[in-house]
């Protein structure tokens, strides 16, 4: 493989693409970690790799074909949480606020495949 991997992780996500692609490598390709998935998505923009992302996150860059999608290999990657400092009392605006995500998640996954695209 000549492209070198972008990520911010421990490199789980790609060798769970390398798995679901069915394809090998992982272990021999370059990699690239960053400490912030603004910076993965930064150095794919610049030509210095390629990353893994949802669409959502890259909808205005694969639209204007800053980015390209590579493949066609689809994988759902871990849980996300939702965090608050724990000192704060603001449980009616957090309520409000993660009723209002919840819409928003249902409505984009009705619309948009939120799995990420790889290879």
């Amino acid at each position: 493989m000549g492209y070198r991997l972008l990520h911010d992780d421990d490199g789980s996500s790609w060798r769970s693409c390398f798995l679901a692609a069915g394809i090998e490598g992982y272990e021999q390709a370059k990699h690239l970690h960053l400490n912030d998935y603004s910076l993965v998505l930064t150095a794919a923009l610049r030509g210095q790799g390629v990353a893994l992302s949802a669409p959502v996150y890259v909808k205005s860059e694969l639209k204007s074909r800053r980015l390209i999608r590579l493949g066609r290999t689809r994988v759902a990657f871990g849980d996300y949480w939702l965090l608050e400092a724990g000192g704060r009392t603001t449980a009616s605006a957090r309520a409000a606020f993660v009723e209002w995500l919840d819409k928003q998640i249902t409505q984009l996954s009705r619309g948009i495949s939120a799995a990420p695209a790889a290879l």
